[in-house]
């Protein structure tokens, strides 16, 4: 906490933590080992605010699509997802590996696939 009371309201960019272990007289890691540490940290108040503002539309969509009851074991996998990735943000920062990075964004942008995605109706006969 003593590189976000540096500068708390914009933090210190990305990666702050590598960058600055030694002026605080920390042992060497490439992150702070808590998401919200290093969120904090990185971006500041400001910066972690605009984070937290980002995740509105994605959380409207996944409302929304919890009132179809044929679209909530997917939302339930969504939030599982997204449970999973903050619990785990209290021990570590594994948002910052390229391969979950990715596979977050892969999941998280696949929202509005699935508001689109009607059920198929087959014809009368």
């Amino acid at each position: 906490m003593v590189l976000f009371k540096q500068n708390p309201w914009f933090g210190e960019g990305p990666l702050t933590y590598l960058h600055s272990f030694a002026r605080i007289g920390a042992r060497y890691h490439e992150h702070a080992h808590s998401l919200y540490i290093d969120t904090i940290s990185s971006y500041g108040i400001i910066g972690t605010l605009l984070l937290a503002i980002s995740t509105l539309k994605p959380v409207r969509m996944l409302l929304e699509m919890s009132r179809d009851p044929k679209k909530r074991p997917i939302v339930g996998l969504y939030v599982s997802f997204i449970v999973v990735l903050f619990v785990h943000g209290i021990f570590d920062v594994a948002i910052l590996w390229v391969q979950s990075a990715f596979l977050f964004l892969l999941v998280m942008t696949s929202i509005p696939m699935w508001m689109k995605q009607e059920e198929n109706v087959m014809p009368h006969k």
